[in-house]
């Protein structure tokens, strides 16, 4: 009894923090991504920033593709790249292809956008954030 009960608040608390970063609704999830990649904070945060923008891209995008529209998806993916030349600067481009399974959702969510990383150079994607 006592590991469910110990499994069902664990799952909730899951539930509320991605519900918290997520947003409830696509409004609220742009908002809260849009705010995330805003914030200034010290190198030192990286790798947690790190994690939360891979959450963000892996967990909350998904939940809310569906509802947004093709200006709320260019303006999510533009976010995206500005982050990483945030973090990153001209290296983006080597950071952009480490991860495979990373570099295959960001790869799908340009195209739909219509950035095809293939044929472009790092000065128009900058011109792009």
């Amino acid at each position: 009894m006592l590991k469910k009960l110990t499994f069902f608040c664990f799952l909730g608390l899951m539930f509320a923090y991605c519900g918290r970063t997520c947003g409830g609704d696509k409004t609220a999830f742009i908002k809260n991504f849009s705010q995330f990649v805003d914030e200034k904070t010290d190198k030192s945060a990286n790798d947690a920033r790190d994690r939360l923008f891979r959450q963000y891209i892996k967990e909350c995008y998904p939940l809310h593709e569906t509802q947004m529209g093709i200006s709320e998806k260019k303006d999510f993916w533009l976010e995206v790249l500005r982050y990483y030349y945030q973090r990153y600067g001209l290296n983006m481009i080597t950071e952009l292809g480490k991860e495979k399974d990373f570099n295959e959702i960001l790869i799908k969510g340009l195209k739909e956008i219509g950035v095809d990383l293939d044929n472009i150079k790092i000065a128009d994607l900058i011109r792009l954030i």
